[in-house]
């Protein structure tokens, strides 16, 4: 009986994780995504430049983000920084997983990783992961989605999320605007 219960929590857990990163579909059938309100842009590289690097904050399945600008070290590339920040607050990723480097296909960002990457992670740690690579990418705007690799070879999961497409990144909502009086 026991069993059964883990089985179904696992399944209802997976099942809102798929609902909530299923991309919207705009009027032309193009996905949309709309995300956590990080309210940040990055500042890529430069001497002096300086980078934003998400904390994650869990609510039950919801995972919002805050945001801690960071001097960006001379000749890091800015992308690195920031997803390598991003782990480093991560329990759940091993402390030598890092991203080795990152490249842009069209708008899509390939991430690859070292092997340490490579791990099964529960649900709610997949989604908290793949939620801030998604994010985080998405403060460049250059990047619509993103796809992971470790040694050359594109990742197939982290344990349950299917990683066979492009994920669409997560941008910030943008304000909301005053309506334009009108004559």
């Amino acid at each position: 009986m026991l069993l059964l219960a883990v089985a179904l929590s696992g399944a209802a857990a997976l099942g809102l994780y798929v609902n909530a990163t299923r991309p919207a579909q705009d009027a032309a059938g193009s996905a949309v995504r709309r995300g956590p309100q990080v309210g940040v842009t990055a500042t890529h590289q430069g001497q002096g430049s300086r980078v934003a690097v998400l904390t994650p904050h869990t609510d039950g399945l919801e995972v919002s983000f805050t945001q801690e600008q960071r001097e960006l070290p001379a000749g890091a590339d800015a992308k690195v920084f920031a997803v390598n920040g991003y782990l480093r607050q991560l329990k759940s990723v091993p402390p030598e997983a890092e991203m080795l480097s990152v490249d842009l296909q069209g708008r899509t960002a390939i991430l690859q990783f070292n092997e340490a990457f490579r791990q099964t992670y529960g649900s709610i740690d997949e989604k908290i992961i793949l939620d801030g690579l998604r994010a985080t990418l998405g403060l460049f705007p250059e990047v619509d989605s993103i796809r992971l690799y470790i040694g050359g070879n594109a990742l197939d999961s982290l344990g349950h999320a299917d990683l066979d497409e492009p994920l669409p990144v997560i941008r910030a909502a943008p304000p909301a605007q005053a309506p334009s009086p009108q004559p």
